[in-house]
């Protein structure tokens, strides 16, 4: 029971996350004069050198990664015990 409500949280979890990058990635464009105004906002956003933002990413994902790794630590228990 306790392995089906991780694995439901973590894809929830995760499709969350999903979803909400990809509004905010069409909320730029939307919200910009310009396509190529949009695309400078989605490239100044995911720019390998905006760490806030993988940092806010990282700590946003990190109750899935969380779950995911309490759920292997279940299942290998599960499989040690038979």
């Amino acid at each position: 029971m306790k392995l089906k409500i991780l694995k439901a949280f973590r894809a929830i979890w995760l499709s969350a996350f999903v979803i909400l990058i990809v509004i905010s990635i069409i909320g730029m464009f939307l919200g910009a004069d310009s396509f190529l105004e949009g695309w400078q906002k989605v490239q100044y956003i995911f720019s390998p050198f905006n760490v806030v933002n993988y940092i806010v990413m990282l700590i946003t994902l990190s109750p899935a990664i969380l779950a995911h790794h309490w759920i292997e630590k279940l299942e290998s228990g599960k499989q040690k015990n038979g």
